[in-house]
């Protein structure tokens, strides 16, 4: 309950959708388990369409995920920084809160694999590589 936009309705219902790091081996796994990886359509080498994400995986999950994105890009620091990032690239705005939701998922993983609090310095490292420069 650390992260941002994650309260302990949301925790309790990630752990009831099987969220945990003993039940996957990396995040990666969590991601594809959600239905949240990014699925290519190729045909061919002429024939190309929208990426867009699987949904093959677990639609609760989704569900789950989804207002928790939306209270991080609004309300945590370090997610509207990213997410100005994103619009700034003329990304749209469902691409924006998939991309959020699976970095939650990404960070969810990540506190209860390493089971330490949730470090916006490891979530964002760009963002505080200014700070860590020594003056000249």
């Amino acid at each position: 309950m650390s992260l941002p936009g994650i309260a302990e309705v949301t925790a309790a219902w990630l752990l009831a959708e099987g969220v945990s790091a003993t039940a996957f081996s990396t995040a990666s796994q969590l991601v594809g388990y959600s239905g949240l990886a990014i699925k290519e359509e190729i045909s061919g080498t002429s024939v190309r369409g929208k990426a867009s994400i699987d949904r093959l995986g677990n639609a609760q999950l989704r569900k789950c995920l989804y207002m928790p994105a939306l209270v991080a890009m609004r309300r945590d620091p370090d997610f509207a920084l990213w997410v100005a990032q994103m619009r700034a690239r003329g990304k749209p705005t469902k691409v924006i809160i998939v991309a959020v939701m699976r970095k939650l998922l990404r960070l969810i993983y990540g506190v209860l694999k390493s089971k330490q609090p949730y470090d916006p310095r490891k979530a964002f490292p760009t963002h505080y590589a200014q700070e860590e420069k020594p003056a000249a």
